[in-house]
């Protein structure tokens, strides 16, 4: 299973959330798919991208492999989630919080 997420960087002009937004592939068709605003305003395109991979990996986890088993069809492997945002890509590996990211840690990793 491969999954793309993305987001549209405070594109509400009234309140100015994000849209963001998911698709799981599997066999190259798209199986689940999720467009919304996001619930909270975020301070940077970094953790407005964080934000939807962490949804995103959540339905992963929670619903789209409980899909797949319901299948009778197990994932063995882990599922990649594309992100195009090379800042978003670079924090996980960096084991050091900065002081304007240290909140991702507390909100978003689970």
């Amino acid at each position: 299973m491969l999954a793309f997420t993305d987001f549209d960087y405070a594109g509400d002009e009234e309140d100015s959330k994000c849209t963001s937004g998911y698709v799981f592939l599997l066999s190259s068709g798209a199986v689940s798919w999720m467009f919304k605003k996001q619930s909270i305003v975020t301070l940077s395109t970094t953790e407005a991208e964080f934000v939807v991979v962490a949804v995103c990996a959540c339905q992963a986890v929670w619903r789209m492999r409980r899909f797949l088993r319901n299948l009778k069809n197990d994932q063995e492997r882990s599922t990649a989630i594309m992100c195009d945002n090379n800042s978003t890509i670079k924090l996980p590996k960096n084991p050091v919080m900065h002081g304007r990211s240290k909140h991702f840690r507390v909100c978003f990793h689970f």
